[in-house]
């Protein structure tokens, strides 16, 4: 499959078309500027274009877009007029995390950390978990993605509504707190729902804050941790 990143340079793009890379697939995308994420790329072979222009489209199967990627974006023009199929970031995580054992590690502080910690126990445990980081760790072999052949593990953003439709085998929910309200009516309660509708899609396990007052209330059930309590 050949797949075009409009947008390849953010943490979370960067690694998802690293593991795609990693499976054989055709990888290429665009970036609005030179980073860190972006010069990784290169080293590993996938094409970076500088800027978004509608020559940078060639003729991928698929194009991949973060909701930052606004309608009038050239390649994403373009790609709607050729028919080609666009897919959100998120909704590509959401399918790769489908075909394994699948950890995701959501809430509103501590989320990067957290998963690095849970990712460093699991390589020690000989587990090979694939991670998907939403930051850059040296725990990991390409700082925010680490290819495996065990359970995948994966941050999971929660900065707009679509983390909900997750249905991960595992979860780890670090707290709630009023962030990102923008994206859910400016209301508090808006998210909460989001969180306990998340919390009740996790297949076996979910492991919350038991120090944090929010989630005490809102998760019933779920194994807890804490400095105070567990």
């Amino acid at each position: 499959m050949k797949y075009h990143f409009i947008g390849i340079g953010g943490i979370g793009m960067s690694a998802l078309a690293m593991h795609l890379a990693s499976e054989g697939n055709q990888v290429n995308g665009s970036n609005y500027e030179e980073n860190e994420r972006v010069d990784y790329l290169r080293s590993k072979g996938v094409s970076v274009f500088i800027g978004h222009s509608y020559e940078n489209l060639e003729s991928p199967d698929i194009v991949v877009r973060t909701t930052a990627i606004k309608q009038g974006n050239p390649e994403l023009v373009k790609a709607i007029s050729k028919s080609i199929p666009t897919i959100y970031r998120m909704e590509l995580l959401k399918s790769l995390l489908s075909r394994n054992t699948s950890l995701c590690v959501t809430g509103t502080d501590g989320k990067t950390t957290t998963t690095a910690m849970v990712s460093k126990i699991l390589v020690d445990s000989g587990r090979d978990p694939t991670v998907f980081l939403g930051g850059i760790n040296p725990l990991l072999n390409d700082g925010n993605y680490r290819k495996g052949n065990g359970i995948t593990v994966t941050e999971l953003d929660e900065s707009d509504g679509f983390f909900a439709s997750f249905k991960p085998d595992y979860a780890i929910i670090t707290n709630v707190r009023g962030d990102h309200l923008e994206h859910y009516g400016n209301s508090f309660d808006n998210l909460k729902v989001h969180f306990r509708y998340f919390s009740r899609g996790v297949r076996k396990l979910l492991v919350t804050n038991a120090d944090d007052p929010v989630s005490e209330r809102i998760f019933k059930g779920s194994l807890t941790f804490g400095r105070d309590r567990g």
